[in-house]
């Protein structure tokens, strides 16, 4: 057990049954990540509400906003990179034809999820679609 937290051990029980306490006396230790760590595996559960003898319990489990996964890979990243990927391939006048039947998910969610990603990237593109296939094309800026 690291030395500073040689009398934490001690209030343990105290704390568990005040959980205010907890928070009064660790939010300036919570900002070492290895003492959030060791208060989790001694099975100390940190709540992210202050402390209010009024408050209802919380429905869900608080984490540090560090843990927080920063970089979403939705159900789409796969077809959409590999779109992404041709189009900027494409010779002006000329358009990506993708069978449907090559998509993961409907036309419609697709073309939603790549809107998003060509806007994001200051893409423009613009598409077409029949009975069989999508059609992604660059759109050429007027003259």
């Amino acid at each position: 057990m690291p030395p500073d937290f040689a009398n934490f051990e001690n209030r343990l029980d105290v704390v568990k049954k005040r959980p205010a306490l907890l928070y009064a006396n660790l939010s300036v230790r919570l900002a070492h990540d290895c003492i959030f760590e060791d208060l989790q595996s001694w099975g100390v559960n940190i709540v992210a509400t202050k402390p209010d003898s009024d408050a209802p319990p919380m429905n869900f489990q608080s984490i540090r906003q560090l843990d927080v996964p920063k970089g979403r890979d939705g159900k789409h990243k796969q077809i959409v990179t590999q779109l992404l990927s041709d189009i900027q391939q494409l010779v002006p006048g000329s358009a990506l034809k993708i069978p449907l039947s090559a998509l993961p998910d409907t036309k419609e969610n697709i073309r939603s999820a790549l809107n998003r990603a060509t806007h994001h990237r200051g893409m423009e593109v613009s598409t077409s679609s029949d009975a069989e296939f999508l059609y992604v094309w660059v759109v050429e800026p007027e003259p």
